[in-house]
């Protein structure tokens, strides 16, 4: 059970799939038929061992170097032959043949642009919405939803009924829904503040009621950390939505304006409040004095290091890096806290967004679109369903072996499973019983029992599902009921598509020169008017159009 926290195990927390297609790559093995190409979707394929007519269905992924090392190294299976493989084709008559297996997202863009370009692209492929909505406009993927709505189990129908209609929407181009969402938790895009509770502990201070209250902390967090110690830990991008969020600012997100219409949140002068806070706290050493030079991993080491006790991050902070900063020190303990106000009394309404990023689509060329759909309905089955030892065997068997999952050619999250396993966990830990628990559910609560028995390895796993940890704070958020949507969720339109990413430096430059102090906090008038001219108001008058025709 005992495992190091890193990076990786963020990624099984939230079941993010490597199977993308636009993120594929150079091709390594897969079955070919007699003159050597790769097998397509299209006619029928004998399964030699049986006799059985199977059909092959086409696909495109990624791997990477925890694959290797997790899951090919300790069991005889590969990309063609795995029990995954083996399932599809037992229990519903698929042969997956691979395009290509990726290996660098480089390659993997390369790939796919070219399949587009000769139309020739997998039966099945995972992509954004930019690319969904090329593919659809050249006739390559099909409309979705007649399979989905007659071939889906009841647990998926109603996993991405869960999931709301915004993923829907954004796969649908003028009237047609061209794209099944990989689902996700749009209440995880939630920003918490995570402060040292062993300091507050030894500075005799309670959680912070507002933004004043988090100085005052952070100016003892400052005194305990000794020489070299800051209050907040602030990188290169300055990202702070939490921060923002506490005086009704949603940075990077499209929200209502008093007018109903849609405002970019960094493009509003209500931006200059919270800016000139930062540069308070910059010019009171709270801040880093050269944290725009600092990337995430170099802005991190205040954190290991127990020199800075105050950060904004999401829920799965505790996973990394706060566990680096559990194991280096054994006094550490971090807690998460909800958003505090910009003053005593006032509420905060937390910014989330449509979590879901990618979409499957279906090749037009696809003999037998319906079994895809099927494929998910037994994904879904093995990793969401009551068999504990089905769990074990296709999703994650524990120990040493993590994300047999990643083997299945198309899979996905849900909306709120962290949520309802933070439940079950917190109820275990009171009275015992699992009974009642999936696989993950246990695994879940099997982690925090051995933490809480003085496994502090497991600290990031206890501080996401135990009681008092992030998912509480979540759930706290969804029970409030106040969270503000960004509104946009669209593919990019044509200006944002040929400028967005040049005029948005504009505003984030800005940013950073009004937090150290080298521009003035007025001056961020005159980069918003720069902003405007450079092509943002077009993309403003863009996004209302698509948000008034919705």
């Amino acid at each position: 059970m005992k495992r190091k926290m890193s990076k990786k195990w963020i990624a099984v927390l939230m079941a993010v799939t490597l199977t993308a297609a636009f993120m594929a790559g150079c091709s390594t093995k897969t079955k070919e038929n007699t003159n050597g190409a790769a097998k397509d979707g299209g006619g029928v394929t004998s399964d030699e061992s049986n006799g059985k007519a199977l059909l092959p269905m086409s696909f495109a992924r990624t791997t990477d170097a925890s694959i290797e090392s997790n899951i090919f190294a300790q069991v005889n299976e590969n990309w063609e032959d795995n029990r995954w493989n083996k399932l599809y084709e037992d229990e519903l008559g698929v042969d997956v043949v691979y395009k290509w297996v990726a290996t660098t997202a480089e390659q993997g863009t390369q790939k796919l642009n070219a399949a587009i370009a000769t139309g020739d692209i997998p039966d099945v492929c995972q992509v954004d919405k930019s690319t969904m909505k090329q593919m659809a406009e050249a006739g390559l993927i099909i409309d979705i939803a007649p399979y989905f709505e007659k071939y889906a189990s009841d647990r998926l129908k109603k996993l991405i009924g869960d999931a709301g209609s915004k993923s829907i929407e954004a796969a649908t181009f003028d009237g047609t829904q061209y794209g099944f969402p990989f689902v996700d938790s749009d209440l995880e895009r939630a920003d918490m503040l995570w402060l040292r509770q062993d300091w507050l502990d030894k500075a005799g201070l309670k959680a912070p009621e507002s933004i004043d209250d988090l100085e005052k902390i952070m100016i003892e967090f400052q005194k305990i950390g000794g020489d070299g110690a800051i209050g907040m830990r602030v990188g290169n991008t300055a990202n702070l939505p939490g921060f923002f969020n506490a005086y009704g600012v949603y940075p990077g997100a499209w929200t209502k304006a008093s007018d109903g219409t849609l405002q970019y949140g960094k493009s509003t002068t209500a931006m200059k409040e919270p800016l000139a806070k930062l540069a308070d706290w910059y010019s009171k050493g709270l801040i880093d004095k050269e944290f725009y030079v600092k990337d995430d991993t170099a802005a991190n080491e205040s954190l290991v290091n127990s020199k800075c006790g105050a950060v904004y991050a999401w829920h799965a902070y505790g996973l990394w890096p706060l566990q680096d900063s559990v194991t280096s020190n054994p006094k550490a303990d971090w807690r998460p806290f909800s958003l505090v106000p910009s003053k005593a009394g006032n509420t905060v309404s937390p910014g989330i967004s449509l979590a879901t990023t990618s979409w499957y689509v279906v090749s037009s060329r696809c003999k037998n679109p319906e079994k895809f759909i099927e494929m998910m309905n037994l994904y879904c089955e093995k990793s969401f369903g009551e068999s504990k030892e089905d769990y074990s065997k296709y999703i994650n068997p524990g120990g040493k072996m993590e994300g047999l999952w990643r083997l299945s050619p198309v899979t996905i999250n849900t909306p709120n499973k962290n949520q309802i396993t933070t439940q079950k966990v917190i109820k275990a830990m009171e009275d015992g019983n699992t009974s009642d628990m999936n696989g993950e559910e246990t695994n879940m609560y099997n982690y925090c029992k051995a933490y809480q028995g003085g496994d502090r390895s497991l600290w990031g796993w206890n501080i996401e599902f135990n009681k008092g940890g992030s998912q509480e704070v979540l759930i706290g958020y969804q029970k409030a009921g106040n969270l503000v949507y960004d509104e946009f969720y669209g593919a990019p339109t044509p200006t944002m598509s040929k400028t967005m990413t040049t005029i948005e430096s504009i505003l984030d430059e800005a940013i950073i020169k009004i937090i150290s102090g080298q521009m003035k906090v007025d001056d961020y008038d005159k980069a918003i008017a720069d902003w405007k001219a450079a092509g943002g108001e077009q993309i403003t008058k863009e996004v209302n159009d698509w948000y008034s025709s919705k």
